[in-house]
């Protein structure tokens, strides 16, 4: 039998998050917004290692869907600090979230998240672009369609939303 380890390095770390559904717990078990709001280093040392995968910002996102002012805020303002450290297809994920949301239902708090949120981002897909993804094949292939660029970064941001929303009324 081998010796129980006394530290947990970070793999270890991240294995523990999903292994007993950290995310789930507090975001659908244990909606406190306190807990909510001290989250977000465990959300975002997911993000940066490629952990905090669709399902878990689907979860996230219902969260800042029909509950208590307090706790959609708490949830919207972790999801636009996280758009600075999400892969594409997260925010992507998330764009399309914010897209299905109709103009009329936009308060001022979504319109706060929808601006922060467009600001982050852009300077994570700059900064993706800059440093690439990690992935040979996929910046290889990048390097040669550069020319589809704005069409491309339609699908993780579009200033076009925000600028209905601000000019609408």
């Amino acid at each position: 039998m081998a010796p129980e380890a006394k530290w947990l390095g970070l793999s270890g770390f991240i294995s523990f998050l999903l292994k007993y559904r950290v995310v789930d717990r507090i975001f659908i078990n244990c909606t406190h917004c306190e807990l909510i709001k001290r989250s977000y280093e465990l959300l975002k040392t997911l993000a940066e290692y490629g952990k905090l995968n669709k399902s878990l910002l689907t979860i996230i996102w219902n969260n800042s869907q029909g509950k208590h002012e307090e706790i959609m805020r708490a949830t919207l303002d972790i999801l636009q600090k996280l758009a600075l450290n999400l892969k594409l297809d997260g925010l992507k994920l998330l764009f399309t979230k914010v897209k299905e949301i109709p103009n009329e239902n936009y308060n001022e708090m979504l319109v706060d998240f929808l601006k922060e949120y467009t600001k982050s981002a852009m300077l994570n897909y700059a900064r993706i672009k800059r440093e690439g993804t990690g992935s040979l094949i996929t910046d290889t292939m990048s390097m040669f369609s550069r020319k589809n660029e704005s069409v491309d970064s339609q699908q993780y941001f579009n200033l076009d939303k925000l600028w209905v929303l601000t000019f609408a009324s």
